[in-house]
């Protein structure tokens, strides 16, 4: 019964490649994907963050009648985003076409203490400062979408 077994010594050459070549394409077949879904729940994330921050935004601008001023150079979030709307990396930035006067501010802007900006801006856009997919996400007081652009978003 066993004898017929004896004079085969195990996998021929062929046998391995076909194996190997099988397992090679299934391999490339998974890993382009892998780093797309990454990327998607990368997106994912900063498309939430982005909404977070408008919406705040928002109810700052109804409470003060205009939108927290920030036109510096370096673009960080305003005071009064950052407070309330605490991100894991700080690659939000923050433009708005009034400037924070540091000279008429005392860092207080209501009877709570809380620290903030100057609230003197009608328009602003936020955005993600690491391209995800070759683009910047940005947000804008003049649209309620988040859009996508190859340079870095400015002010209408």
């Amino acid at each position: 019964m066993f004898n017929q077994f004896q004079n085969e010594d195990g996998f021929t050459l062929i046998e391995i490649m076909i194996v190997i070549s099988v397992i090679a394409i299934l391999l490339g077949m998974v890993i382009p994907n892998g780093t797309k879904v990454q990327e998607k729940s990368e997106l994912t994330v900063i498309k939430k963050q982005l909404k977070t921050l408008k919406s705040f935004n928002e109810m700052l601008k109804i409470e003060y009648k205009n939108y927290p001023s920030y036109g510096n150079s370096n673009y960080l979030l305003p005071d009064a985003l950052q407070e309330y709307v605490p991100l894991e990396d700080n690659n939000y930035k923050y433009l708005s076409d009034g400037s924070k006067d540091i000279n008429n501010c005392d860092g207080i802007f209501n009877e709570f203490g809380e620290r903030a900006d100057v609230f003197g801006a009608t328009k602003y856009i936020i955005w993600y400062d690491n391209k995800v997919g070759g683009r910047y996400y940005y947000i804008d007081s003049s649209s309620y979408e988040i859009e996508s652009s190859l340079g870095k978003p400015s002010l209408p």
